[in-house]
């Protein structure tokens, strides 16, 4: 039987994987470390993007919809590891699926959250947002107008692609941990 991993046992693991690796962070890496199996497979129901089942004490498995985008994949993978980092005494009774807990709830909001701080990690996001504006200049320049699509929508677009993650992610990112607008 496995040993059953404390939620600071979990946390230094997710801490050594952001020291060792950088952006795009690989969540087949993370659930490797952490000893869950992670399953790619297409699903009937396109609106389900994934979920994490228990197999058997201490061992669980994560199903992803591999008929979705990458950064989609990348997402539903975090947000799945972070209700076992964060949930795993409530998975298979509370943690079931989206239409018991929807989009909203508590263990939903906080798994969301924490799956951002894994994908996102705050001091990898704000060199890299330091990086950006130093390289454009400034702010001033960097979030000027520019052809179809303005230049904060290129650095939120710039800053998804060095993450794999989608670009209403980054921006979420953005609003919640830097405050550089309303989400």
């Amino acid at each position: 039987m496995r040993h059953k991993k404390t939620l600071d046992e979990k946390k230094v693991i997710v801490a050594e994987f952001h020291r060792q690796y950088s952006p795009p962070y690989s969540m087949d890496k993370l659930t490797d470390k952490l000893s869950i199996e992670a399953v790619k497979a297409p699903l009937e129901n396109n609106t389900t993007s994934g979920w994490i089942e228990r197999k058997q004490e201490n061992s669980f498995r994560i199903v992803v919809n591999a008929n979705h985008s990458l950064q989609r994949r990348c997402f539903t993978l975090g947000h799945e590891l972070a209700h076992y980092i964060l949930h795993e005494d409530k998975i298979g009774k509370e943690v079931v699926d989206n239409v018991l807990y929807p989009l909203g709830s508590q263990l939903e909001t906080e798994a969301n959250q924490y799956a951002a701080e894994i994908l996102m990690p705050y001091d990898d996001l704000l060199k890299d947002i330091i990086t950006e504006l130093n390289e454009r200049e400034g702010p001033r320049k960097t979030f000027e107008s520019g052809n179809g699509k303005s230049t904060l929508d290129r650095f939120v677009e710039k800053l998804a692609g060095i993450y794999n993650v989608s670009s209403a992610a980054m921006r979420i990112r953005l609003g919640t941990k830097f405050g550089l607008w309303t989400v």
